[in-house]
């Protein structure tokens, strides 16, 4: 350095603002601090790499200073005025003593928010600081103007007038004339009638019509049977008498008697007594009797009564079912239930009833119809005519039965008051008001040949059992033609040789039964579709390719319809102690199968032989040697759908195979946790709640239906169903509802919903319904509450609830609730379920008990 820096210092000024040429001087510490020269510019590289290495700080310190509040720690006092003058102090209230000009701003907004309507004027002097208000419409409303508006409106009624006077402004009322009623001292008078009345008058009208007091006519009756003035009628006068209307009563002649008569008294002045009681006697119609009535009513005897009117035996003889009664059909004109070991031919069980032969000659008692006991005795030709002897003795007469031709036995039936009487006097049984034929309540008769009439036997008893009519078909193929012969027990043995497409009995009685033992012939097995045997109604069956399949076809209308059975278990069961590898199942035809099965090895394939359209095949495996065992999804075939489910290590696992295209496709079913969930013991508790989490509170809302679905894994029935209140609202209720499911599983009919309201109203208290309900195992439920008020209760949270789906592809909250609001406590009987009601949310905790 060639100067000396402090010659270079003192020979120079002061820079101020350095200009990039500039140097400074610098003691190099690695060069013997030796002084160098450092330029302005340099530096000015330097500092920038070391401080802002992306050359940034200058645009940083421009954005800072364009800021609104560059300063966010500290505020200058121009920024605080300017900051201060842009705000308002809405939660201020200002006093008017501190604002300026006040009462003039005030002035200014009155005078401008009034506005002049319809004849009024508005003059704000701001200056003075006053607002006048003037009416410009004129004088107004005038005491004339008024008078006339009120005397226009008045309006006369029926009773008053009005009378407006607009000179002397006045207005009269009036009461009308009327005829009302007031009284006076003499009694009741018309008001305002011209002329009071006088002495008997009536009020009325005269012959022009004009209303008045009048004078009553002299003779008030004009007229009676065509006479005038004061009548007295006599029996000419009155129309339609008879004779005895003039009579009086006695027991003189000339006189009408009164109450019985018995023939007492004198009669025969001319001393003929004798003669006129026996023409009296040798008369039937003297007393009302017919001439059989004669014959009747003088037999000594019932007997010989019962005789006279051609009874047989029967008459004497009850209906029923007892030891010597008479038989009567029942409301189905049926026999009733009777011994009829001693009918003889019957043929092939009694199938037809007009068949009967051999029968014994007194099999069957006689029966008659219309048996009538009820003789009477009429008197309605009885005159009475004829000359009676005064002193002779008819009263003895009178008393005397045979008087009449009646003997003393006679005398007992004619004086019965009713048919029931005189049946009862004849000793007749019930069976003697039957009639004779096959109808409801009829008495079946013997016919000709001494057998019983067609009639339905079928309630007899003690009847042998005819032999079976045995039918032979040794080959069986196409129509095939069964002649039953009227028999109805008949066993057909056919053997098939081809397919069969019509079985046709043929004379089949009226009931009959016929047992089909079919076996495969040379070339088999032949087709026996159901249709071959219309018009019966056939269920589905399997017929066996080798032993015999037994149908049995059954009629009881002649063959007109029909049913048919197959020997076809209704289900059948198989085991297998050691299944490993490949298996075989044959379901011979059966649709439902159980196969119990020992795994000594994972099942690899099951091959199903016969397996009808329909079928269900239940495998019930437990664990052998060396397990545990599994049968392995690929052993139900490429056309079966297998959820996920676990084989049990210990008891049973059951599985459930279900087709219905005969085996071409099939669902397979099992337990989904495997051993399937630990039975709740009786007096146990549970809810619909999936995960054990712990419970929340979840509040209520007027009439809000909140339901969560719930599927049993096993049968149960709950004699208790509740809900804990967390908070309790005065008055709140709320009541537990169970809805089913409909085939798309949505919520539908109500299953469940007591009637009697649960009280909320108390905190911290569980309250329950006492009612009982079935939960059938596997079936779709959605229990819930419906609320009556906002109570709260305590909640299952929604992520421990099966998932509904979420409302879209941006929702993070998938539903678990289905909701409605109704009016409470009216639950809809149908739920009527739409895809809106899904909400994600918590569901109420029902706490259902086992019982």
């Amino acid at each position: 350095m060639a100067e000396k820096l402090n010659d270079l210092i003192v020979a120079r000024t002061e820079q101020p603002a350095p200009a990039n040429a500039d140097k400074i001087p610098l003691l190099d510490s690695a060069d013997a601090h030796k002084f160098r020269w450092l330029s302005w510019s340099g530096l000015l590289a330097r500092l920038s790499a070391l401080f802002d290495p992306a050359g940034t700080a200058s645009a940083a310190v421009s954005t800072h200073l364009a800021a609104a509040d560059p300063h966010p720690t500290y505020t200058t006092a121009a920024e605080l005025a300017s900051a201060i003058s842009a705000k308002a102090d809405t939660g201020h209230t200002q006093a008017a003593s501190t604002i300026t000009d006040f009462s003039e701003a005030v002035d200014d907004r009155v005078a401008a928010l009034l506005v002049a309507g319809a004849n009024v004027t508005l003059n704000y002097n701001d200056s003075a600081g006053t607002l006048t208000v003037a009416s410009s419409g004129g004088a107004g409303y005038t005491d004339e103007q008024a008078q006339d508006a009120v005397g226009g409106i008045l309006t006369d009624s029926p009773t008053v007038d009005f009378t407006y006077d607009d000179a002397a402004n006045t207005i009269t009322a009036a009461t009308k004339s009327q005829q009302s009623i007031t009284s006076d001292a003499s009694g009741l008078k018309l008001v305002g009638d011209a002329a009071a009345p006088g002495n008997s008058q009536m009020y009325g009208t005269n012959a022009s019509g004009a209303k008045g007091w009048y004078a009553q006519p002299a003779a008030p009756v004009q007229s009676v049977a065509g006479r005038t003035g004061a009548v007295t009628l006599a029996a000419a006068d009155i129309g339609g008498l008879g004779g005895a209307a003039t009579l009086g009563v006695g027991t003189a002649a000339g006189t009408v008697a009164a109450g019985n008569h018995a023939h007492a008294g004198v009669y025969d002045s001319a001393g003929t007594a004798a003669a006129a009681v026996a023409t009296h006697a040798a008369l039937p119609q003297t007393h009302g009797i017919s001439a059989f009535g004669a014959t009747l009513v003088d037999d000594a005897s019932a007997a010989a009564a019962r005789a006279t009117l051609g009874l047989g035996t029967a008459a004497t003889l009850n209906a029923g079912t007892t030891a010597s009664a008479l038989v009567q059909l029942d409301a189905a004109a049926k026999l009733p239930a009777i011994d009829g070991s001693q009918l003889t031919g019957l043929p092939s069980g009694v199938s037809v009833h007009a068949s009967l032969s051999g029968l014994a000659s007194d099999d069957h008692p006689q029966y008659y119809n219309q048996a009538r006991g009820d003789a009477r005795y009429s008197q309605t030709s009885h005159s009475h005519a004829g000359v009676y002897e005064p002193a002779g003795a008819i009263s003895t007469h009178a008393a005397t039965a045979q008087a009449h031709g009646i003997s003393a036995f006679g005398s007992t039936l004619v004086d019965d008051a009713s048919a029931t009487a005189a049946r009862a006097t004849l000793g007749l049984g019930t069976v003697a008001t039957l009639n004779v034929g096959v109808a409801a309540g009829n008495i079946p008769q013997l016919d000709g040949s001494a057998r019983l009439p067609a009639v339905d036997g079928s309630l007899l008893t003690g009847l042998a059992t005819p032999a079976p009519r045995i039918v032979t078909i040794p080959a069986a193929t196409g129509a095939v033609n069964v002649d039953l012969a009227n028999a109805s027990r008949v066993v057909v043995k056919m053997t098939q040789t081809g397919p069969i497409s019509a079985i046709t009995p043929q004379n089949v009685p009226t009931v009959c039964d016929v047992r089909y033992e079919t076996t495969q012939g040379a070339g088999g097995p032949w087709s026996l579709p159901q249709s071959a045997w219309a018009p019966a109604v056939a269920s589905a069956y399997y017929v066996y390719p080798a032993g015999t399949t037994v149908f049995w076809w059954s009629t009881t209308d002649g063959g007109a319809t029909a049913t048919l059975e197959c020997n076809a278990p209704l289900s059948l069961s198989l085991s297998q102690a050691n299944a490993a590898g490949a298996i075989t199942v044959d379901a011979a035809g059966v649709s439902d199968v159980v196969v119990n099965l020992t795994l000594t090895g994972d099942i690899s394939t099951i091959n199903r032989q016969n397996i009808p359209t329909n079928c269900r095949i239940r495998y019930e495996t437990t664990q052998g040697a060396g397990g545990p065992w599994v049968i392995k999804d690929s052993a139900w075939g490429s056309g079966a759908i297998v959820p996920f489910y676990i084989t049990a290590t210990t008891g049973k696992t059951v599985v459930t195979w279900t087709t219905t295209d005969g085996g071409v496709t099939a669902t397979v079913e099992g337990s989904v946790n495997g051993a399937g969930a630990i039975k709740m013991p009786a007096g146990r508790y549970f809810d619909t709640s999936v995960l054990a989490v712990g419970l929340s509170p979840f509040a209520g809302s007027a009439g809000r239906i909140d339901i969560s679905r719930f599927v049993p894994e096993y049968d149960m029935t709950v004699d208790r169903l509740g809900v804990y209140v967390t908070t309790g609202v005065a008055a709140a209720t709320g009541r537990v509802v169970i809805y089913g499911a409909n085939a798309n599983n949505e919520p539908d009919a109500r299953l469940f919903f007591p009637a009697d309201d649960l009280n909320l109203a108390t905190s911290a208290v569980f309250v329950e319904h006492t009612a009982s309900f079935t939960l059938k195992k596997g079936v779709l439920y959605y229990v819930g509450f419906m609320h009556g008020s906002t109570a709260t209760i305590y909640g299952i949270q929604g992520y421990t609830l099966p998932s509904l789906g979420f409302s879209g592809n941006v929702s993070s909250s998938p539903g678990s609730v289905i909701r409605q609001t109704v009016t409470y406590p009216n639950a809809p009987a149908n739920f009527g379920f739409t895809a809106s009601q899904i909400t994600a949310s918590a569901a109420p905790s029902i706490k259902m008990r086992c019982s």
